[in-house]
């Protein structure tokens, strides 16, 4: 009846559920969820929300910690999607579960709860000496290697404090 799909990398990354009528032959109204974040995961500043459900949303704005969806209406066998950017600030493992969703009509029925797992990387970097010990006025190489192992691009978050 309801089911998640989330893609975070980076400390940032997007958020998106998708909310289906599937096995009813009649529509569905009043269908409703909330997804509180765990501690740490916001709403990012940019939330770039795109609601393909209707209804009314809650939560989603920039700060927040929490989205939700209410009075959706869906055909039957229907599905939309929901998506906004969110972002963590500390490093780790997130792993958030929404609310029950849950419909008022025709009759009041109420689904499963959707869980996904956010995993949050932060650049690494090393530092190493060709040559070690030198002589006084002697010279070294010193390399200083970045590593990412979000598995998606990072621009914007290694700045000169990392180095």
């Amino acid at each position: 009846f309801f089911s998640s799909r989330r893609r975070h990398t980076r400390l940032q990354g997007d958020w998106s559920s998708d909310v289906c009528s599937s096995d009813l032959a009649v529509s569905l109204t009043g269908i409703n969820f909330t997804d509180t974040f765990p501690a740490n995961m916001t709403v990012h500043t940019t939330p770039n929300v795109v609601n393909g459900c209707g209804g009314t949303l809650s939560g989603g704005a920039s700060g927040n910690n929490n989205v939700g969806l209410s009075a959706v209406t869906l055909a039957s066998g229907a599905s939309c999607t929901l998506t906004l950017n969110v972002r963590a600030s500390v490093a780790g493992t997130y792993n958030n579960t929404t609310s029950a969703v849950a419909a008022t009509g025709p009759i009041a029925i109420t689904g499963s709860t959707a869980g996904a797992t956010l995993a949050v990387g932060l650049p690494g970097i090393t530092k190493s000496f060709a040559t070690s010990p030198i002589v006084v006025g002697g010279t070294s190489v010193m390399t200083i290697t970045l590593t990412n192992t979000t598995g998606s691009a990072m621009t914007s978050e290694i700045g000169r404090a990392h180095v």
